[in-house]
């Protein structure tokens, strides 16, 4: 027990798995687009809340990560940690829109600092240690961790804001704290600093990226599924409502979100054996469309089975796409490239939020969900023109 709080190579990536426990263990996720409705704020008020979050996420994105990969990895997952504790105090005390923006842009700052950090200071405990090839079977552990952590508070966030609405964020402010702790007991890993400029650091990354076709597609593709994906995660919660689902029941819908996503991040080592890219990006993409198509409809029937699908195919994918380029990448960059895959991403979910938004306030959630669904169709439609048929993509 005491070796946990020895700073060792050994001790990190069981400190990684509580890490992120308490981190997962947000109280506010499933009930916060809920609460933001239940004070007055309109969907296209709470897309500018999410987009700006993106935002602010996409121009720190390869700053923190150049910094990562030049000064330390622990002190930028420490401060990210710290954003998202700070972000937490705000949404527990303020009530006003305006003060809102203020906790989007710190946990868009947090999001920015973690995201590339947590995947690079892994893999390079593991290359400290000899384990290098290890990093798929860990990091799928440390995501199945995460997705624990959430099905914990798929029961306890919904019940804590049956109680009190503010209940939830208190919760997340104290499970944040901890997590901040806990990383701060990381050993920084030895890994070869980056000494170029911050310009040529992200110019080097992007040609890593560049340098790969198969990692580019993934990520171009993967960039804009994903982006049209969250869509879905962020108004699953008010298409429930509106189909008729009683707010009850909100906590079994989110517990098996949660479960699907864990068993799917359990799965990542068989499916990247036995199915090739072509089929598990075409298997990611006509799910997505397909619920996109369901939440327009409204249809409880269609909805439930199909976004327990979507979960757990998404439990693999930060997995897959790290581990892949954590192959092709040096040390000196890997953060920062791992970092402008997510900046791609952000980018095109902060658009697309704030669009979605608008038609869904505007006009209806029905459209919002078909100009969804068109996205991801022209995502689908772009990758079967360039790659179907190429045998380089599979695995």
């Amino acid at each position: 027990m005491l070796d946990f709080f020895k700073q060792s190579y050994s001790s990190n990536i069981p400190k990684f798995y509580v890490a992120i426990f308490f981190d997962a263990m947000w109280f506010a996720g499933p009930v916060w687009i809920l609460y933001f409705l239940s004070i007055g704020l309109n969907f296209e008020q709470i897309g500018i809340l999410v987009g700006i979050s993106f935002i602010v996420q996409a121009f720190f994105e390869i700053p923190s990560s150049v910094w990562a990969d030049r000064y330390s990895r622990k002190n930028i997952l420490i401060i990210g940690m710290s954003f998202w504790f700070v972000a937490q105090i705000i949404f527990l005390s303020a009530n006003s829109f305006y003060f809102f923006i203020f906790a989007a842009i710190f946990q868009g700052l947090s999001n920015s600092f973690f995201s590339g950090t947590e995947s690079a200071i892994v893999y390079d405990t593991l290359l400290n240690m000899g384990r290098e090839k290890e990093y798929g079977k860990i990091q799928s552990k440390i995501h199945s961790i995460f997705f624990l952590g959430r099905i914990i508070i798929s029961i306890g966030g919904v019940l804590a804001y049956s109680y009190d609405k503010k209940l939830p964020f208190l919760l997340s402010v104290i499970t944040s704290l901890i997590a901040v702790f806990i990383f701060s007991l990381i050993k920084e890993p030895r890994f070869h600093k980056s000494s170029g400029t911050h310009f040529g650091q992200m110019k080097e990354g992007f040609g890593f990226l560049l340098a790969n076709e198969k990692v580019w597609l993934i990520v171009l593709v993967f960039s804009l599924l994903q982006a049209a994906a969250n869509i879905l995660y962020n108004y699953y919660q008010p298409v429930f409502d509106l189909a008729g689902l009683p707010i009850a029941y909100f906590a079994v819908v989110y517990l098996g979100i949660n479960i699907a996503s864990y068993i799917g991040s359990m799965s990542y080592s068989k499916l990247a054996n036995k199915l090739s890219f072509n089929k598990i990006l075409a298997i990611y993409l006509l799910i997505a469309f397909l619920v996109s198509l369901a939440f327009a409809f409204g249809k409880l029937i269609f909805i439930l089975p199909l976004v327990l699908f979507l979960s757990f195919c998404f439990g693999s994918f930060d997995v897959y796409i790290t581990s892949l380029i954590n192959k092709v990448v040096p040390s000196s960059h890997r953060a920062t490239t791992i970092s402008i895959q997510s900046l791609i991403n952000t980018v095109m979910m902060s658009f697309l939020l704030i669009i979605v938004g608008r038609i869904s306030n505007e006009y209806s959630i029905f459209w919002g969900m078909i100009f969804n669904a068109g996205v991801i169709l022209f995502a689908c439609v772009a990758f079967l023109y360039v790659k179907i048929n190429n045998s380089k993509l599979n695995k």
